[in-house]
């Protein structure tokens, strides 16, 4: 543990010279760095959702500035640079996250149009990810094209994973579409599939593993007639079991026009669908003619064949269909239909209907009347029913309804009056009495509805039932009251009462502004049934005291009749001037497991020269007390030439005590030197106490040559610390037409004897503006980390021929040797010929 005294020397180190970025105990500082890969970017860093503004950046160690040098996408995790970040430049980062929002990063990437014409375009598609220690690696690369021919449009895409362990159609996203929308022919082709090794699924919202076919097209035959046809098809894993489901629908239909009012259709369509053991199928096969006879009539008859199935088992229905429509004067309709089906499940049926309806807007008759024969039982049906709208406003309705079959007969009544003339008070009354060979009985139905103003509104209503089965009754009210200063309050009621079964439900919900920049708002909720009484409270109080002070207030109690809760907040922001600003907070809470509290303070201060910031947290739960302690300074004496920053954090928890110091300094004496290092001490009171170090020096001998050495001693990465120490030197030249970049590092484990170096450089030689060499060496050795040793060649071409054509050659052949001593050899080789049209 560290001693007393040296704790308080550490802290008055940090107030006198040090800075935390944030004030608040859950922000946390990152650094990262990367090498440029010649173009502006986007460049990613390792998370998503950091503190927005909270961004430090420096190219080969001269600070930028944010929004005229570049421009960074806090919630994305991205930055993008005015100019190109060439190969072997170094990009330091240095920003603020918050532990609860910030989440890995995901894959950026664009595309880069190489060739286009009149009829055809071809693209490149790429897309890049941070690795782990947040340099740019390259996890997509593919091509798109589009054009038209014979009019036709034709679009393609295509995207190979370059992270993938797999390779081929398992490692890519492949899509076509083929389609013509003019002429007598007219489809519309599709494909699409994903590779199951494709990481950059999820991100573009496709399932691995899943494959899609579609194809829609019709033809016009001549004036009279049209022919379509429609097959998809859709293959899809299941993202838990990884099950596929395959599912294809498959349309095709004839619609002739045979003379004028005689309309002739066929339809044939058939889906299935398949995952696992389960399976589905739906077949129709249809033959309908249509025929107008003059303006009020017409005919229709249909010939059809049903076919339904599930796991084998099927059900086909074959059936005849005839209807007719007959409309009159003074609103007459009638309506007739006979059908005859026959179904190898429930054998054959025969049904006939009627259906008339007379009447005007202020009355209106209907009848309804069926008749059905079948092999599986008869049955007759009617319903009459009457309506009229007096002037005043009142409806009166009533209907007489039944059906008697084999086996059993009801018979329902229906009288009912509504008022509609005053939309400020409604009222509707229903009296219903019902009979049959198992219930009968009688009900009521009542609902009332008051809107007398924009700040008032009611509404209500209440049904009962008698039945030879018991009684049942349902009431349900609700109320809503608009006031001045904001001032709203609502409320409800539902109540049951099955005779078996009772509940009830009440709501009441307020709001209101009672002074300026202050708003309250209160709710209450309570629940009955005969599993138990729940009910919760809750209160939020929000102020603007005035524009540098912020108050709120919050009170919460839930009680679900197992486990009652309370909790209450208390917090308060004050920002008396752009230099100062303060917040504190404090919540507590109780459950059956015991009281639980806590209270923070924050307190920040300063300008862009020096900059203050503390904290402090203690928090008590059923487990233990804890605290945290910060304190952070920052010191700019020379803008982009002088800066340092400290911070000071100490946490106690009920397993033990954490103390972490840190030191950062960055010098910049000359355009072409520049230095930064930092110091780590952590102290968790263990006897090994684990410190890190880092420091880096860029100079710049020329303006064609710069030189980077870096030395960390148990550098943290993603949080976690490596325990080795790690030196590297890079080099950047460019001489006219020859450019060499190249670096070395070497890593030596601190915990035992193994030790592993990495080196790599890249000659570039550029004849003119349309031929250019480049040629590259890698070599690992031994292993720190779990780094295969390895030794790989590389040479890439290119060469522009014209305006319209483009060679490119790749080649890279690799031997590696991996713990137990097998060897691995490897060459890949690539040729691409682009033509413009």
């Amino acid at each position: 543990m560290m001693a007393p005294n040296s704790r308080y020397a550490l802290l008055a180190i940090a107030f006198a010279g040090l800075s935390l970025p944030a004030a608040r105990a859950d922000v946390r500082l990152a650094h990262e760095s990367f090498f440029g890969r010649g173009t502006r970017g986007p460049y990613s860093l390792t998370r998503q959702a950091v503190e927005a503004r909270s961004d430090s950046v420096r190219w080969n160690g001269r600070h930028l500035v944010a929004g005229q040098d570049y421009f960074f996408d806090a919630s994305m995790g991205a930055m993008s640079f005015m100019n190109s970040v060439g190969q072997g430049d170094v990009i330091d980062v240095d920003y603020q996250y918050d532990d609860t929002k910030a989440h890995a990063a995901v894959a950026t990437g664009g595309s880069m149009g190489l060739m286009t014409s009149g009829s055809l375009g071809l693209g490149l598609s790429y897309s890049f990810a941070p690795d782990a220690s947040g340099s740019q690696k390259l996890t997509g690369l593919g091509f798109s094209t589009q054009g038209t021919f014979a009019g036709s449009a034709v679009t393609s895409a295509f995207m190979m994973d370059q992270t993938a362990k797999q390779s081929g159609v398992d490692a890519q996203n492949m899509q076509l579409g083929l389609k013509r929308d003019q002429g007598p022919f007219k489809f519309n082709l599709g494909f699409s599939q994903v590779g199951k090794d494709f990481s950059q699924a999820k991100s573009l919202n496709l399932v691995n593993g899943s494959k899609a076919f579609n194809f829609d097209g019709s033809l016009q035959l001549a004036r009279n007639g049209v022919l379509s046809f429609k097959n998809v098809q859709n293959s899809t894993p299941d993202a838990k079991t990884g099950v596929v489901k395959d599912t294809t629908s498959l349309n095709g239909a004839l619609a002739l026009a045979l003379a004028p009012g005689t309309n002739f259709s066929a339809l044939h369509e058939r889906q299935t669908e398949a995952q696992g053991n389960d399976s589905k199928l739906s077949a129709v096969d249809r033959l309908q003619l249509d025929q107008k006879m003059g303006k009020n009539a017409a005919a229709t008859l249909i010939q059809e064949t049903v076919t339904t199935g599930k796991n084998g088992d099927s059900e086909t229905v074959q059936a005849t269909r005839m209807a007719a429509n007959l409309s009159g004067s003074n609103g007459l309709k009638v309506e007739t239909a006979l059908a005859m089906t026959d179904s190898s499940k429930v054998g054959a049926a025969r049904e006939a209907g009627l259906k008339l309806q007379q009447g005007s807007q202020a009355t209106k008759f209907t009848l309804a009347l069926m008749d059905r024969k079948a092999d599986s039982g008869d049955l007759q049906t009617h319903a009459f029913g009457v309506e009229n709208t007096a002037k005043s406003g009142l409806r009166l309705s009533a209907s007489l309804a039944g059906d008697r079959g084999s086996t059993s007969s009801h018979e329902n009544g229906l009288i009912g009056i509504e008022n509609q003339s005053n939309q400020k008070f409604k009222w509707g009354l229903g009296l219903a009495s019902f009979g049959g060979s198992e219930k009968s009985g009688s009900g009521t139905r009542f609902n009332l509805a008051l809107n007398p103003s924009k700040a008032f509104s009611f509404s209500g209503s209440r049904s009962d039932d008698r039945t030879n089965k018991g009684d049942a009754s349902s009431t349900k009210l609700a109320m809503n009251v608009a006031g001045s200063n904001g001032m709203k309050l609502t409320g409800s009621y539902n109540g049951d009462d099955t005779g078996a079964k009772l509940t009830d439900s009440t709501r009441i919900n307020f709001e209101a502004a009672p002074i300026d920049n202050m708003k309250l708002v209160a709710s209450r909720a309570e629940d009955h049934n005969d599993k138990g009484d729940t009910s919760s409270t809750k209160v939020n109080v929000n102020a603007d005291a005035s524009k540098t002070v912020k108050l709120g207030a919050d009170f919460s109690d839930v009680n679900d009749g197992k486990t009652p809760k309370q909790s209450s907040g208390v917090n308060i922001e004050a920002k008396p001037n752009q230099a100062f600003q303060m917040a504190a907070s404090f919540t507590g809470g109780s459950d059956p497991t015991g009281n639980n509290d806590a209270t923070k303070l924050s307190v920040a201060a300063g300008g862009s020269t020096v900059k203050v910031s503390a904290s402090m947290t203690d928090a008590n739960a059923p487990t233990g007390a804890s605290s945290i302690r910060e304190a952070a300074m920052s010191l700019t004496p020379v803008k982009d030439k002088l800066s340092m920053s400290g911070s000071y954090r100490d946490e106690q928890k009920p397993t033990g005590e954490v103390m972490v110091a840190t030191l950062q300094a960055d010098i910049k004496p000359a355009d072409a030197l520049a230095m930064s290092g930092s110091y780590k001490q952590r102290d968790d009171g263990s006897p090994d106490q684990i410190n890190t170090v880092n420091a880096q020096v860029t100079l710049k001998t020329t303006r064609t040559l710069q030189m980077i050495g870096t030395y960390s001693s148990n550098p943290e990465e993603k949080d976690q610390v490596l325990r080795l120490v790690r030196r590297g030197l890079a080099l950047k030249t460019n001489m006219g037409g020859l450019s060499f970049t190249g670096g070395y590092t070497q890593e030596n484990s601190l915990v035992n004897d193994d030790a592993g170096a990495r080196a790599e450089f890249t000659l570039g030689l550029k004849f003119n503006q349309h031929a250019e060499l480049q040629g590259g060496f890698e070599q690992t050795v031994g292993s720190v980390r779990g780094y295969v040793p390895k030794l790989a060649y590389n040479m890439k071409y290119n060469h522009k021929i014209g305006s319209d054509f483009s060679l490119d050659l790749d080649a890279k052949v690799s031997h590696s040797k991996d713990v137990a001593l097998s060897q691995a050899d490897e060459v890949k080789a690539t040729a691409n010929l682009a033509v413009r049209f």
